[in-house]
């Protein structure tokens, strides 16, 4: 059925109702489909959920990598200062050896001592030990 046969046929069915001064229909508002909500809000903030995330995970990754540098420098301090700790360690280990305290006392005119006596408080005499020896 084609549309003007259809528009006839209902024009024709007004006309004969014209003639016979049917009742007017009470008209009213139909309603139309309703409008699908606003999509746009729930995508910007899913769109702000997305570049939080992606923001926060770029500053964590830039701390990470700054700990991480100046971890990598703090190893480097202590290693030199533990290397400097052997080096000190060591030479007060030189200087302290009985061979460099015998030639250092020498040097600042030292002797060794001689055997060591015993007093007699009863008699206040000396007996047994030696004196030390110029060298």
């Amino acid at each position: 059925m084609s549309a003007a046969h259809a528009y006839a046929t209902e024009t024709a069915g007004y006309a004969d109702t014209r003639t016979e001064r049917a009742p007017r229909p009470t008209l009213y508002v139909v309603r139309g489909i309703a409008p699908a909500r606003a999509s746009l809000p729930f995508l910007l903030v899913v769109v702000l959920i997305l570049l939080g995330a992606l923001a926060s995970s770029m500053i964590l990754n830039a701390t990470m990598a700054d700990t991480a540098f100046r971890m990598h420098e703090a190893q480097i301090r202590l290693n030199i200062l533990n290397d400097h700790i052997d080096t000190v360690r060591s030479q007060v280990q030189d200087v302290s050896a009985a061979d460099s305290l015998a030639q250092r006392a020498t040097a600042l005119g030292m002797v060794p001592a001689g055997a060591p006596g015993v007093v007699d408080l009863t008699t206040g005499t000396v007996s047994g030990g030696t004196a030390a020896t110029q060298g």
